[in-house]
């Protein structure tokens, strides 16, 4: 990986404490734009703040799984802009179609 890319952010994700895990859609870590984003949508799914806590997002923890996901995520727009770029330039293959349900996510599936 390159050296600038080890600092440079894709997105945010949310780890629910009580439910020890980080969030999903169906089977695809949720990875949001920016802090807002991930406050908004965990919000809508009733979870208190101090019931979870927002981590920062870097390629480094897609490529290790960091949700246990299988490596499949669920990428807003921004997120999966800034992870595209970043893998592109680091040859890292996936595959990505937009989610049926909401087409503002897209789902990635990092190939191993």
């Amino acid at each position: 990986m390159q050296h600038q890319d080890f600092k440079t952010i894709i997105g945010y994700s949310a780890y629910i404490h009580n439910e020890e895990c980080f969030e999903y859609i169906e089977n695809a870590c949720y990875i949001g734009n920016n802090v807002e984003k991930v406050k908004d949508f965990m919000d809508n799914y009733s979870n208190s703040v101090g019931n979870y806590r927002i981590d920062t997002i870097y390629l480094q923890n897609i490529i290790n799984d960091f949700g246990c996901s299988l490596g499949e995520y669920a990428m807003e727009t921004k997120a999966f802009s800034s992870f595209k770029e970043i893998a592109e330039r680091n040859t890292v293959k996936y595959s990505s179609e937009k989610f049926d349900l909401d087409t503002s996510f897209t789902i990635v599936e990092i190939e191993k």
